[in-house]
């Protein structure tokens, strides 16, 4: 167990801030990825066992392998805001099991990267980059759940997978610029056509 901020360092190639091949990490506080280049500069790096964070995680700055977390144990959990990096994503994951319980913020690069074939659970918003989704699931065999909201970028989607299932929660909405489609959730007590009479605001005041 660790608490307090986790950073990837800021030499070329030597500054993983923790390396595990087993065990079960818990990490309360912040995990960042580092400034310098290379897969030496990760936050965290795992191969096996379990890693729950509870705070948020950060892609790196510089390369592209300073990821802010690279798992491919069994069992990934975070809950707090997942940031990619400008070059290097905050998530890396291969795990059987992924929870993420935050909002995944769009950045220069993918936020979370998932190739793996388990299940991929995100409860919180997701808001794509200008140029990267928050979150790509590559595998067709992976199972990929998602809360929303969603939030496009210009032409970038804010989640792109093979395989996707959008719960039937209230709060569930995507959003491509100037149209916003809603889960049947939000739109259980809008009234029958034949009701609506020109110039009345009903339901949440989304549709007048």
């Amino acid at each position: 167990t660790i608490i307090g901020t986790v950073l990837g360092g800021t030499v070329n190639n030597n500054g993983q801030a923790l390396v595990s091949n087993n065990g079960n990490t818990v990490i309360i506080g912040n995990v960042i990825g580092g400034s310098g280049l290379g897969d030496g500069n990760r936050g965290i790096n795992q191969s096996a066992g379990t890693l729950t964070i509870t705070g948020n995680v950060t892609g790196g700055q510089v390369g592209a392998n300073c990821v802010g977390v690279s798992f491919s144990g069994t069992q990934l959990t975070v809950n707090g805001t997942v940031t990619g990096g400008s070059l290097a994503a905050a998530i890396s994951s291969t795990a059987a099991t992924n929870t993420i319980s935050g909002s995944i913020i769009g950045a220069a690069t993918t936020d979370v990267s998932y190739t793996g074939a388990g299940s991929l659970i995100v409860s919180g918003s997701c808001t794509a980059g200008s140029v990267s989704p928050a979150v790509l699931s590559t595998s067709a065999a992976a199972t990929n759940i998602f809360t929303g909201p969603f939030i496009n970028t210009n032409n970038t989607m804010a989640v792109q997978c093979v395989d996707m299932v959008l719960t039937a929660d209230a709060n569930t909405n995507w959003n491509f610029g100037n149209i916003t489609l809603y889960s049947p959730a939000q739109l259980a007590f809008y009234p029958s056509a034949s009701d609506i009479r020109q110039g009345v605001t009903y339901a949440d005041s989304k549709v007048s």
